[in-house]
């Protein structure tokens, strides 16, 4: 009697140390899983954030209306945004650039990216954004573009009379005539007024032109924008991916491993 009461004490003892250190065993485990998926879901959270961020390709255009260049370093082999050494190479003028930020903006954002549209749709909006742009240029194209400075237009025409004193020199030397090339620069110098408007009305044409390179750029930012919200996929594509997060996580605990009433200090006594 005293035998079997004394095996049952140490049965009891040992199943509840068994027990407690099981409970134990859970409780890191859950802890750990805890923290886990605290670190998943804000992981989780971090890529779709960047999934729908267009704030790259918008800052890339921006850069792109300001007339920067993105220039590689020969000695870091990195690259960096370079604003424009000269005149020429701004197109927009800053109600220009405002203007046209606010375009991009109305058609670029994660809420078009999360629509459904079928391909008749997106391209009736890419219709309806290069009405959009070509208004804007109509409309208001002397205020949009930079208008060339009056050092710009000055050392064109320099540049003109120059290369009109050479054309003469050239001709007299040809038919064996003599030099008269200044009365070229002190001709033109006379109506440098009228000269001056003439050129500053060709620099001007000439950002125009160059423009229609950029309204492409644009265009297909905007139509890539929107294909891939063709047929849904973009909203599909995030769909799958909570579903996917939801299922990760937990942990299975094999239920051969608890102890069970009857075993425990019996085994050692050749008892179960």
């Amino acid at each position: 009697m005293k035998e079997e009461q004394l095996m049952e004490y140490y049965n009891n003892k040992l199943q509840q140390v068994e027990m407690q250190q099981a409970t134990n065993e859970l409780h890191h485990a859950n802890n750990a899983i805890a923290a886990r998926n605290e670190l998943g879901g804000q992981l989780d959270v971090s890529i779709l954030k960047e999934q729908l961020s267009l704030d790259n390709e918008l800052t890339m255009l921006d850069y792109l209306l300001r007339g920067w260049s993105l220039v590689r370093d020969p000695t870091t082999g990195s690259q960096g945004w370079q604003a424009p050494n000269n005149e020429d190479n701004r197109l927009l003028s800053d109600y220009g650039i405002h203007v046209f930020r606010e375009a991009l903006a109305s058609y670029m954002h994660k809420g078009h990216l999360l629509s459904n549209y079928t391909e008749e749709q997106i391209n009736d909006k890419m219709l309806d954004f290069t009405r959009v742009i070509n208004n804007l240029v109509l409309k208001d194209y002397e205020k949009i573009f930079f208008k060339p400075t009056l050092e710009r237009c000055k050392q064109e025409l320099l540049t003109r009379v120059e290369e009109r004193k050479k054309i003469r020199q050239y001709a007299n030397e040809l038919i064996g005539r003599e030099d008269d090339s200044d009365n070229i620069a002190q001709d033109i110098i006379s109506r440098a007024e009228q000269e001056i408007i003439a050129i500053r009305k060709k620099l001007f044409m000439e950002k125009i032109k160059k423009f229609q390179t950029i309204i492409r750029y644009l265009q297909d930012n905007v139509h890539s924008v929107y294909n891939r919200a063709l047929g849904g996929q973009e909203r599909r594509s995030i769909r799958q991916h909570i579903q996917v997060t939801e299922t990760k996580g937990g942990i299975n605990m094999p239920m051969g491993d608890m102890p069970r009433k009857g075993k425990g200090a019996g085994k050692w006594f050749g008892r179960s």
